[in-house]
């Protein structure tokens, strides 16, 4: 009996915790369609946040390309069309990203965005 009421207890409290509130999640897309941006103005309009990636130990890769695609990688796993790679240099516009880079702390040298941009709006930057 005490089971029973337990797991009931248990499907409640996860029903309640999924509410309108949630982030939005994305399926995971194949690394291919991943587009990477070097910049906020390269994104063709409005896009969504969709985790921000902590960059591998540059240890065992052979090269930054070998590090991208691991980035890359990542981004796809959680269903993100686009990687921005932002450095500590770039003119920060959207103030979402902003936010997130000022919550941390400075950031060093180099930011990784995993990003969903619609379909409809999807082109720019060519991997």
């Amino acid at each position: 009996m005490k089971r029973a009421l337990l797991s009931a207890l248990l499907v409640l409290t996860l029903a309640a915790c999924g509410g309108s509130s949630a982030a939005p999640t994305y399926p995971r897309l194949d690394p291919s369609q991943v587009v990477l941006y070097a910049s906020e103005a390269e994104i063709p309009g409005e896009f969504e946040i969709v985790r921000f990636l902590q960059p591998p130990s540059r240890r065992g890769y052979s090269s930054d390309e070998a590090r991208t695609q691991e980035l890359v990688a990542q981004a796809a796993q959680v269903g993100a069309n686009g990687l921005l790679t932002i450095d500590e240099n770039a003119e920060i516009a959207d103030g979402r990203i902003a936010a997130a880079l000022s919550s941390q702390g400075s950031y060093s040298r180099v930011a990784y965005v995993a990003i969903f941009v619609p379909p409809a709006r999807r082109g720019g930057a060519v991997r």
